[in-house]
């Protein structure tokens, strides 16, 4: 039979011949827990994938919403040493002095007193060409238990937003997310394309000899 095309009280009457003509049956119990499952199932039909991915899009999307993102301030900079620390395999190490030097290039994502990700930028200049100057995005990362949730894409517009104002040239990213970086416009680049200006980063980079033997991918996007 097929359940999607039967009212239910069409279902429940198939379901009446359990019955005695005393209106009680021995195997009532039995017609009961039936019937009770073929609900269920009836149930699990209609919830099919697309309606579990609307109801996934707007949870991610409420929960999204909970999280603030500002700039940076100095009482920030414990935090954000402390979030790039437990990121340290994937990102470049940063002192305590060299945060507080550049807090004002930071942004971080706040969930009531609590910072659960950051993201800075550096401006790298094109020697002769002041206006052809390159932005690179670094020190992006998002606490574990808030990431999927749509606080990496956030932070990573609004330092967009922020280094738009100054009208360089592109921004750069040095990652090993690739497809992250994709969904949001950056394109695959060969690492010789910019290793010029990003030499300064890469020369204090403890975990690699070679940065063309470093893993990360070189990405770009336009402003």
């Amino acid at each position: 039979m097929n359940y999607e095309r039967v009212p239910l009280w069409s279902f429940w009457a198939s379901s009446v011949p359990c019955l005695s003509s005393s209106g009680r049956s021995s195997t009532s119990t039995a017609c009961l827990s039936n019937f009770t499952h073929e609900i269920v199932q009836l149930v699990r039909r209609c919830i099919n994938t697309t309606t579990l991915h609307f109801y996934a899009f707007w949870y991610n999307r409420a929960m999204a919403n909970e999280f603030q993102i500002r700039s940076a301030r100095l009482a920030d900079a414990e935090k954000i040493f402390s979030l790039i620390h437990i990121n340290r395999d994937l990102l470049v190490p940063r002192s305590m002095g060299n945060i507080v030097e550049n807090i004002d290039r930071f942004l971080v994502a706040v969930s009531g007193l609590d910072i659960v990700a950051c993201a800075s930028f550096q401006i790298h200049p094109e020697i002769g060409k002041p206006e052809a100057a390159t932005v690179e995005i670094q020190s992006v990362a998002v606490r574990s238990p808030y990431r999927r949730r749509g606080i990496g894409r956030k932070i990573i517009e609004a330092i967009i937003a922020r280094v738009a104002a100054f009208n360089p040239k592109e921004v750069v990213v040095l990652t090993f997310a690739p497809e992250f970086f994709a969904a949001l416009g950056f394109r695959e680049i060969p690492k010789t394309q910019i290793m010029h200006k990003l030499y300064t980063g890469c020369i204090n980079c403890t975990k690699h000899t070679d940065p063309f033997t470093c893993p990360e991918i070189a990405m770009v996007r336009g402003i």
